[in-house]
């Protein structure tokens, strides 16, 4: 996606704008509900009866029971860096295609999207406060088990950011003067960046596969509608 985005020239028709009535809220809202989850559920995890315990991976449902049978740091790492990889590419992008008349738009779009998707992702994790898979697997280090962390595993955060953020990008490009062919190659890497993210976080042991199935859609969804409503009304476009 870096190096599509760099073919597009800067002069490229600027095809989405900022609206204070939008982009307040959309920035707004997501940052008082990330407060109102730190200061709402910041301790519930720490009174759950099984805290520490190694868990019975029979208990798992059969579809996401292949998770509680891996663990690997690397992999967890390995999701961290495509995240931050993702995250410039993603931003390189859009910054490259807009216009300077509005130099503010692709950290606002980008912004918008990851605020939106990590606000509504913790505040689920927090509400449904579900088991990770590497507290069923006695081969992750016995110390995870009693950690505030152990609890988070639905949706995918790693999945649902990375997801918003690569589709903002390619909806953005979609209605820039980039050739056909490149705009279904961005497509193509929006769609598998966030996929090979979740399936390095079932790797890791850290999420199951429907934690990676739900961040992924969540992702994606809002990462089409955050550039969706910042469109500009213009039919010359490719």
């Amino acid at each position: 996606m870096c190096v599509l985005a760099l073919s597009i020239h800067v002069g490229a028709q600027n095809t989405h704008e900022l609206r204070w009535g939008l982009d307040v809220p959309l920035v707004g809202a997501p940052l008082a509900l990330h407060g109102a989850v730190v200061l709402g559920f910041g301790v519930g995890y720490r009174f759950h009866a099984d805290a520490g315990q190694l868990l019975d991976r029979s208990s798992v449902n059969g579809f996401d029971r292949v998770a509680t049978f891996h663990y690997s740091e690397r992999s967890a790492k390995a999701s961290d860096w495509l995240f931050l990889g993702a995250a410039a590419c993603s931003l390189a992008g859009m910054v490259v295609q807009q216009k300077s008349d509005q130099p503010l738009l692709p950290v606002v779009l980008a912004a918008e999207s990851f605020l939106l998707t990590s606000s509504i992702t913790n505040l689920t994790k927090e509400l449904v406060q579900r088991r990770r898979p590497y507290r069923y697997n006695p081969d992750a280090p016995a110390h995870l088990h009693a950690e505030s962390e152990s609890y988070l595993s639905f949706w995918s955060g790693h999945t649902a950011n990375c997801a918003a953020l690569t589709f903002t990008t390619a909806s953005v490009l979609q209605r820039s003067d980039l050739s056909r062919n490149a705009k279904t190659a961005v497509w193509i890497g929006a769609a598998a960046v966030p996929a090979l993210m979740g399936y390095l976080r079932v790797r890791a042991g850290r999420h199951f596969p429907t934690d990676v199935i739900v961040g992924y859609g969540v992702g994606m969804g809002i990462g089409l509608l955050v550039p969706y409503l910042h469109r500009k009304n213009i039919t010359s476009l490719n």
